[in-house]
């Protein structure tokens, strides 16, 4: 299983490879030359997200997040298997309980992006949702 900074690597490294395209496909859309340029309000209208809500985009956002969330529950479990006895540690020091080292999909893929892929800030500020639900047994699809 890949670390949490690999798979923010992997994420940042397979948007940028999209990104022209995603951007060719929205000029043409809204009829710009420029991505930066405002949106008329009838495109707008239809794509709020903007170039975020291309499928393309969604379904590597989609992919990554289920990889990071199926990294923390490794991690939950590695721990949660761990055994529980008291520690033999001070009182009022940092005890032996194990803490699983997990991250928040979001942080990874959204708010960690203006500063680790300026260049993929547009991205990142379009996803207003996580396309990621639960079925009726809590897992996600």
């Amino acid at each position: 299983m890949r670390s949490f900074d690999e798979i923010q690597a992997a994420y940042v490294e397979e948007m940028r490879a999209l990104q022209p395209e995603l951007l060719k496909w929205w000029c043409a859309l809204a009829d710009i030359s420029d991505p930066n340029q405002p949106a008329p309000r009838d495109v707008s209208l239809r794509w709020p997200t903007g170039i975020s809500g291309h499928p393309r985009a969604i379904e590597v956002f989609r992919r990554y997040f289920l990889e990071i969330e199926a990294a923390n529950d490794v991690a939950f479990n590695a721990v949660a298997g761990a055994p529980t006895g008291v520690p033999q540690v001070a009182w009022g020091t940092e005890g032996a309980h194990p803490r699983a080292q997990m991250r928040r999909a979001a942080d990874i893929l959204i708010a960690d992006i203006e500063f680790i892929a300026p260049d993929l800030a547009k991205f990142a500020e379009g996803i207003v949702f996580v396309p990621v639900g639960l079925n009726q047994h809590d897992e996600p699809v």
